[in-house]
C-alpha cells in the first residue's frame, strides 16, 4: 500500500513538473516515466522561433529575479523601481541587434552584485551565442551596471540577484 502511495505521488509530481513546462528535449511521456522512476526531468526549453515578416522591434520579458546570496537585503519595491527605469535602455540594446538580424532571440541571465555604496557590478552568467555575437549582451551587462542604489542601498552587505531577460522579436 505505501509503495503504491509513493508510486502515484511520483506521478504526480511528474505530471505537475510536465504542465510547468512548455516545451521539452524528451517527449512527455518519457519525461513522465523517467520521474516516476526518479531521474531528474530535463529543463531545457528552446527559444520560441519568431513569426515570419518584417520586424517592427523587439520584446523583452523581464523577470523580478530570485536572491542569489550576498549578507544584505535590498527592497524588491526599489529593485522593480530601478530595473523599470532602465527598461527603455535594455530595450534600445536589443533594438539595434535587431537591424542586422531580425530573427534574434534567446535568454540571457545575469548575476547582479549590489554593493553597500549602491554600485552595480553585472555578470552574464546564461549567455545565448547569438545575442552575445550581436553585442546584445555586452550592452545589456553594461547598462544594468550603470543602475545606481545609492538612495536606496542594500542593508546589511551586498545583495546578488539571479536576473533573467528573454528577447524575442515583434513582426508587424
Amino acid at each position: 500500500m505505501k509503495t503504491r502511495l509513493v508510486a502515484v505521488v511520483l506521478v504526480l509530481a511528474a505530471s505537475l513538473q510536465l504542465a510547468a513546462c512548455t516545451k521539452r528535449e524528451s517527449r512527455p511521456a518519457e519525461a513522465a516515466a523517467d520521474a516516476a522512476a526518479g531521474a531528474p526531468i530535463a529543463a531545457h526549453v528552446e527559444p520560441s522561433a519568431p513569426p515570419a515578416g518584417p520586424v517592427k522591434g523587439g520584446r523583452l520579458r523581464l523577470t523580478p529575479g530570485t536572491p542569489a546570496g550576498g549578507a544584505g537585503r535590498l527592497d524588491p519595491a526599489v529593485f522593480r523601481t530601478t530595473l523599470s527605469a532602465q527598461r527603455a535602455s535594455l530595450q534600445e540594446c536589443y533594438d539595434q541587434a535587431l537591424k542586422n538580424q531580425p530573427d534574434l532571440v534567446g535568454e540571457l541571465t545575469f548575476l547582479l552584485t549590489i554593493r553597500p555604496d549602491g554600485t552595480v557590478e553585472t555578470a552574464v552568467e546564461t549567455d545565448a551565442e547569438r545575442l552575445a555575437q550581436a553585442g546584445v549582451s555586452a550592452c545589456v551587462a553594461g547598462r544594468l551596471a550603470s543602475m545606481s542604489f545609492a538612495a536606496s542601498p542594500p542593508v546589511g552587505g551586498e545583495f546578488r540577484l539571479r536576473l533573467p531577460i528573454s528577447f524575442l522579436p515583434v513582426k508587424e
